[in-house]
């Protein structure tokens, strides 16, 4: 990830833009020996990082899935009870946050190109807003509850590509939150 998008600034030149349908994503192709001095010079910057091994290698036909999702609980809800203290149950609810990048690739017979599906999901809970419910009930009259309601950001991309071999894809999701 690269927090700010002006390292376009640069490597548009290196980059010749290829049709993608999710809106918001953007795609390239780039010379191999392009790539690498984009990839060079986004690793002096100090808001990139990389998720994974940058040698990772993946078997023709294969995929693989990079995966930051990790649950996290919230109050979402209050069920009244008669017979208990306070009164009620909280009722839990649960998002799965971060992202899951699943990449499938496959190379033509010739070796001359490559088909690759990508899907990336992407969940950040930017806060919990805080709502405080009345709910009196028999046990306790006067009670209020509080409860979260999430706020989310959410990218998704589903999608196949193919490209010339001599070439690297390249896919820019646009300014998203970090997960």
């Amino acid at each position: 990830t690269v927090v700010n998008p002006n390292w376009r600034a640069k490597a548009m030149p290196m980059m010749t833009p290829i049709p993608v349908q999710t809106p918001g994503v953007q795609g390239w192709l780039l010379a191999k020996e392009d790539a690498q001095l984009l990839i060079s010079e986004l690793g002096r910057r100090t808001d990139y990082r990389e998720f994974n091994s940058p040698q990772q290698l993946i078997a023709n036909g294969q995929s693989i899935v990079l995966s930051t999702m990790r649950p996290r609980q919230y109050v979402k809800g209050a069920n009244p009870t008669q017979t208990q203290w306070p009164g009620y149950q909280p009722e839990m609810g649960t998002i799965e946050e971060g992202f899951s990048l699943e990449f499938s690739p496959l190379m033509s017979l010739d070796l001359a190109s490559a088909d690759a599906v990508v899907k990336l999901r992407l969940n950040q809970i930017e806060k919990m807003v805080p709502v405080k419910l009345d709910l009196p009930t028999v046990v306790a009259p006067n009670q209020r509850v509080e409860v979260e309601v999430p706020q989310m950001t959410m990218a998704n991309i589903h999608e196949r590509f193919h490209w010339p071999m001599e070439h690297v894809l390249l896919l820019s999701m646009g300014v998203v939150a970090t997960p």
